[in-house]
């Protein structure tokens, strides 16, 4: 994709609810760009798919494109190389749950995917950026096999103040009015929260790479929830005639079943032991090993589509995102999606995964 004019690689991670880049990368691409302080976004908390904290040392407000797609201010945040390496960025559903409502809202939706890649092609020139990274970050970089996000907690919106009706119209004395008014007023961070120039437009936000260093007011212009995170979109299958929803994780290889869905689901299933599979390591996105009890090998349903014999790994509950939903990853995924090209069309056969649930298996 071009984030601020500058081609990016990028991992499609469904399974992300925010977008990550790498310092070195970060860096390298954007040498014009001030890193912003944690300070400013202290609601926004990220644990790894092991249950432990990502930690991330800034962020940015970066634009993106794709093809004739434009998404103004999203945040990104930037965390340390021994993550998930240097080499491409994670690009998660704070963007692309922006993408997936444009093309699914587009009229002729056929045409507009079958043109993306030449409007893609015809984009102009972006200015060259040096990708070689240090000697010092290649020996940090582990080849992770595991690159997802977890979970984190939302930002609480201040409720917009309102001026007090009359006194006379609203409460039948003046003490209780004031208390009313009491009850109302905001906090001095609130209304700072909502000054005018924290307004947003419907699906782009007022903030560009001008506004990415610091800023010498006390109103500082941080993005809110919606440019950080995104939602995580869920599915239902049939796997050995059980009905078990899954998170769709396209930046997950494998996929999981937290160890209680799997025992009350699959009660006559003997979970076979990790010393078969010595071979496969999981690491988190905070570049940390997640432990896996075993695994099974189990029959997949959707609509019409049947997929047999695929390995599942049973993870301990506290290392989950969710007990009760598993994570379907691309060893499930690649046989249901069609071979694609753009990112468009991921995301419309998606879509039509989705709507597959509805159907009886």
């Amino acid at each position: 994709m071009l984030v601020n004019g500058v081609k990016i690689l990028f991992m499609l991670d469904t399974g992300a609810k925010v977008t990550l880049l790498s310092y070195s990368l970060f860096r390298t691409s954007f040498n014009d760009i001030q890193l912003r302080d944690t300070t400013e976004i202290p609601w926004l908390k990220i644990r790894g798919s092991n249950g432990l904290t990502l930690p991330f040392q800034g962020y940015v407000v970066l634009d993106f494109q794709i093809g004739d797609i434009e998404l103004k201010g999203k945040g990104v945040l930037i965390v340390k190389d021994v993550c998930f390496g240097t080499q491409y960025g994670l690009l998660g559903m704070n963007v692309i749950s922006e993408i997936w409502k444009f093309v699914s809202s587009v009229d002729n939706l056929e045409g507009e995917l079958d043109n993306l890649q030449s409007l893609t092609n015809a984009l102009p020139d972006p200015k060259h950026v040096e990708t070689e990274v240090p000697e010092e970050h290649l020996r940090k970089r582990k080849d992770s096999t595991w690159k997802r996000v977890r979970h984190f907690l939302g930002l609480r919106k201040p409720q917009r103040w309102e001026k007090p009706k009359d006194p006379a119209a609203s409460s039948t004395s003046y003490q209780e009015d004031n208390q009313g008014y009491e009850g109302q007023r905001p906090s001095m961070r609130q209304c700072v929260d909502i000054l005018p120039t924290t307004t947003c437009k419907t699906r782009t936000f007022l903030f560009s790479s001008a506004t990415a260093g610091p800023l010498a007011s006390d109103a500082k212009n941080v993005p809110d929830k919606p440019s950080f995170v995104g939602f995580h979109p869920m599915v239902e299958m049939v796997v050995n005639r059980v009905r078990i929803p899954f998170m769709l994780d396209t930046g997950s290889p494998v996929t999981l079943l937290s160890h209680s869905l799997f025992q009350q689901s699959f009660q006559d299933i003997q979970m076979k032991d990790i010393s078969d599979i010595t071979w496969l390591k999981l690491e988190a996105a905070n570049g940390l090993e997640i432990p896996y009890q075993g695994y099974v090998v189990l029959d997949f349903q959707i609509g019409g589509i049947e997929i047999m014999g695929k390995a599942v790994l049973i993870v301990k509950d506290e290392d989950c995102c969710r007990t009760q939903r598993g994570v379907l990853g691309m060893n499930v995924l690649s046989d249901i999606l069609k071979p694609v090209s753009t990112l468009e069309k991921l995301l419309r056969d998606l879509d039509k995964l989705q709507s597959l649930q509805n159907s009886p298996p």
